[in-house]
């Protein structure tokens, strides 16, 4: 059986084939000028077209565009590289907002004809995550492994359970023990917002995945 996330990497390999795989490049900003490659350049994507806040912010990573195209400090690769560590993981990614860090893995990850198995108390940006994918959307009652255990029967190509570690609203926890043994035996991915969790509890910190001795079960999101 292949690996439950091997298709990322054929998608992948599909667009490296036609030259269309971006990758990030370290710049850095200084007042109106940009340096990539040891080159130093008029910076015209700071988003800050006419410089008016360039005497007034005193951080050295001053208003950008995107990653992809400027805004790729090597501050933001030093703290993915920390996160990582943190998690221990291999990298990780780092978005400007929590919202914007479900919308955004949630709708790379799930395609139209996958499944979705979303907690009923999941966060509003979870929510409005799964409608982006326009995949298969199965609302499981709160923390109820048996209707977790029927409705994830429902056929599918992929299926993906999504839940938090802390609830945002209840303050309670997932049942990640539960959720991993009923995602093992039906093939399905676990996405983990673990905004509330995260350097709070686990070892040093390393939040409710470690918490419950599931880490590498689950493929965790960090949305602060």
């Amino acid at each position: 059986m292949k690996h439950k996330l091997e298709y990322i990497n054929s998608e992948l390999k599909e667009i490296k084939k036609y030259n269309l795989y971006r990758k990030m490049h370290d710049s850095k900003i200084t007042g109106a000028y940009i340096t990539v490659n040891s080159k130093t350049l008029i910076n015209l994507c700071s988003n800050d077209y006419l410089g008016i806040v360039q005497p007034k912010i005193s951080n050295k990573q001053n208003q950008s565009s995107s990653r992809l195209v400027s805004g790729n400090d090597n501050s933001f690769r030093i703290l993915e590289e920390k996160l990582a560590k943190h998690k221990s993981q291999e990298s990780s990614l780092i978005f400007p907002t929590g919202y914007m860090a479900n919308l955004g893995v949630i709708s790379s990850l799930v395609r139209k004809n996958d499944l979705v198995l979303s907690d009923k108390l999941n966060h509003a940006s979870l929510i409005e995550a799964c409608k982006l994918t326009n995949a298969k959307l199965s609302i499981f009652k709160h923390n109820d492994m048996n209707d977790l255990t029927h409705k994830i029967k429902i056929k599918a190509k992929r299926k993906f359970i999504i839940t938090e570690g802390i609830f945002s609203m209840d303050g309670d926890f997932s049942n990640l023990n539960e959720i991993s043994e009923i995602s093992k035996r039906n093939n399905a991915i676990i996405i983990l917002d673990d905004a509330h969790g995260d350097f709070v509890i686990g070892n040093d910190g390393k939040g409710t995945a470690n918490h419950f001795g599931v880490s590498k079960k689950l493929m965790p999101i960090l949305a602060v």
